[in-house]
């Protein structure tokens, strides 16, 4: 790969960097993969090693499953459903849940039970189906409307009324929506059909007036909440809550469970109780709630698809303390995972006492209750403790046990015990290949002063491995590896392309043709460079072609707070980087500048690019925080307004100053 392409891959894949924080170690995490074991916050991570993948993640009804079950619904009526209108895409997951596979059958089935027309029958299929994939393609919505609107049989009216609430529904109009449903439980007189069917024991089906009873009271909840937005916690949202349709919403709910004790969805407005809570302020009661919640879900079946939905629900607006002696095990977990850096330390030690008292509890989740110890026990700096934890229950593929294993290879660190932490760490390369297991390596190996050889061969992520030599390896030992004839050949061009970039960055350009380190572009463009160098369209293009194409590693490796305890002799190269608002200005200082379009297009880069107003460039400036360096704050403050205005006066009607309207 040319160094250009590996330069623009950096540019693109870098992270923002937060420039509030400041830390003595700078680790330059540049486009490091998410690491796979359990770590702090890791929440989902941790669920699915105990609970497996959330359900529909890895399976779904697939659309031939679909498309039969469908075409078996109207078979016997011999309904003229034709493959092509099945056989266009439909999505499964969407805005809303109840939009799916699962709810479409439903209404099929009860449609398919009670219209006796075979063209009206098909038309609702054909509908429901369409609505499935609303959300795939919005403009769709118009047409939707048009056909759903269509007239049907007698005996598909009240499921096309339906329908037109689903969709009006869907489309965030709960109060238009709730007509509808209004109309579709006002069924018509059961057929004759029906009354027969019923006489010989077969009972009417149900659905569609449960239902759209059911749909009422959803549309009025939503309707009560339509001023309210996502941000709006309940008690400074209860000004623009809607009590009374919160009220009529009750009602139609308590409407339902009176008709329908056992009904489809009774459990749903029975969990719409906490719903309710939460929106009027009950926090001590939603808590409670809450609590039992986990509790008669993990007694009831702890592997079951409702497990990762209680214990979202729980994640997300449970706001009381934990009982660390008496809740589930995860739910425990959830709450010291979602909160840890916000506990104080006297609740550190109460979890901590709870989760050491309660072994028989955490035995179906192996490695739970040290993972939760060893992260316990660093937010406490009770590092000794950490180190100390029992490694003998250590599973190779249980990504909390690798999560602990990570948290006391830290600790041990932080103890000053880098060979420790050594020995941790190969222990974990058995089983675990991560880019963050690496970068922990690399800090290791960095305390320790091992030789470069050393860290490469041990490191073996290429990202680490590169983020090492661009940016710590010190020049002269890149320069002693590029001598060195026993390196693997990938290890062998990974350094060439650091060193390559290092020439660049720092203006050596002379050396880097020397060494035939270039591409054969980036060879011209040096080469045009140097020959030219003198000329301020010379500097003009090789700042452009280097902020264009060539970046510094940057960023902070923020996975921790422990960081300047852990590595704080993790310090970067120190080099002399010539950032291309250099060459810009270097341009202007050269004769024969004048009056040329060279010289307004260096002003709009100085001013329009490098520095935006107060927005830094890193691209141009190779720094985020231009006020902390001194020679930058004093360019921005002293020479920027005297650019822009020499932009906007002597090349005013230059396309150059079009492009930039910053005003100082």
């Amino acid at each position: 790969m040319s160094l250009i392409k590996k330069s623009l891959k950096t540019l693109l894949l870098v992270p923002l960097v937060d420039a509030a924080l400041s830390l003595a170690c700078y680790i330059v995490d540049p486009f490091l993969q998410p690491h796979t074991f359990v770590g702090p916050h890791d929440i989902n991570r941790l669920l699915s090693v105990y609970l497996g993948p959330r359900p529909g993640e890895k399976s779904a009804m697939t659309f031939e499953a679909y498309h039969a079950r469908v075409m078996s619904l109207a078979k016997d009526k011999k309904a003229p459903i034709d493959a092509p209108v099945f056989g266009q895409p439909i999505t499964y997951f969407g805005p809303f849940p109840s939009n799916s596979y699962v709810t479409a059958l439903s209404f099929m089935e009860a449609a398919a039970g009670d219209v006796r027309d075979p063209a009206a029958l098909a038309r609702l299929m054909e509908n429901r189906h369409r609505i499935l994939g609303l959300f795939m393609d919005a403009e769709k919505r118009d047409e939707i409307q048009t056909i759903l609107a269509k007239p049907l049989h007698e005996t598909a009216v009240s499921f096309a009324a339906y329908l037109q609430g689903a969709f009006t529904f869907y489309t965030n109009a709960p109060d238009d929506a709730r007509a509808f449903f209004v109309k579709a439980s006002a069924a018509p007189a059961p057929s004759l059909w029906t009354r027969i069917s019923s006489f010989f024991g077969q009972k009417p089906s149900t659905w569609l007036a449960e239902s759209a009873l059911y749909m009422e009271g959803r549309c009025l909840l939503v309707a009560a909440q339509a001023a309210m937005s996502a941000y709006d916690l309940p008690a400074e949202g209860n000004d623009k809550l809607d009590r009374k349709k919160l009220s009529q919403a009750r009602t139609t709910f308590a409407r339902y469970l009176k008709a329908y004790p056992e009904g489809l969805y009774a459990d749903s407005i029975k969990n719409l109780d906490r719903k309710f809570d939460r929106l009027e302020g009950h926090a001590q009661e939603l808590n409670a709630k809450l609590r039992a919640l986990v509790v008669e879900t993990f007694k009831k079946d702890p592997l079951s698809s409702q497990a990762y939905d209680a214990l979202d629900e729980y994640m997300n607006y449970f706001t009381g303390e934990p009982d660390p002696h008496q809740d589930a095990p995860l739910a425990l977990a959830v709450h010291i995972l979602s909160r840890i850096h916000a506990l104080k330390e006297e609740t550190l030690r109460v979890l901590l006492a709870g989760v050491n008292a309660r072994a028989k509890d955490f035995a179906p989740y192996p490695g739970l209750a040290s993972f939760l110890k060893a992260l316990l026990l660093t937010n406490l700096k009770a590092y000794k403790d950490v180190v100390a934890l029992d490694q003998t229950a250590t599973h190779p593929l249980n990504k909390v046990q690798q999560g602990t294993q990570i948290l006391r290879a830290k600790a041990q660190l932080i103890q000053k015990d880098p060979q420790g932490a050594l020995e941790t760490l190969h222990a974990l390369k058995k089983s675990l290949t991560d880019d963050h297991l690496d970068l922990l390596l690399m800090r290791t190996h960095m305390i320790l002063a091992s030789p470069p050889e050393t860290l490469l061969q041990d490191a073996v992520s290429p990202r680490v491995r590169e983020l090492y030599l661009e940016r710590f390896c010190p020049t002269q030992a890149i320069e002693r590896l590029m001598e060195d004839k026993s390196l693997p050949k990938e290890v062998k061009s990974i350094v060439e392309t650091a060193y390559t970039r290092r020439l660049l960055l720092e203006g050596s350009f002379e050396k880097a043709i020397e060494k035939k380190l270039l591409s054969k572009d980036e060879q011209k463009e040096v080469e045009a460079y140097l020959k030219d160098k003198n000329t301020p369209q010379a500097q003009l293009r090789m700042g452009q072609w280097l902020e264009e194409n060539i970046s510094p590693w940057h960023g902070l490796i923020q996975d921790d707070d422990n960081l300047e305890e852990e590595c704080p002799e993790c310090k970067p190269a120190d080099l002399a980087l010539v950032a291309p608002i250099h060459y810009f200005i270097k341009a202007l200082s050269l004769p024969g500048s004048g009056n040329s379009d060279t010289q307004a297009e260096v002003l709009h880069r100085l001013t329009g690019v490098c520095f935006r107003g107060n927005e830094p460039a890193y691209s141009c400036l190779w720094v985020h925080t231009w006020w902390e360096d001194q020679a930058l704050k004093a360019i921005h403050d002293k020479d920027v307004p005297k650019w822009f205005h020499m932009l906007h006066t002597r090349f005013k009607t230059s396309s150059w100053a079009k492009k930039t309207p910053y005003h100082y």
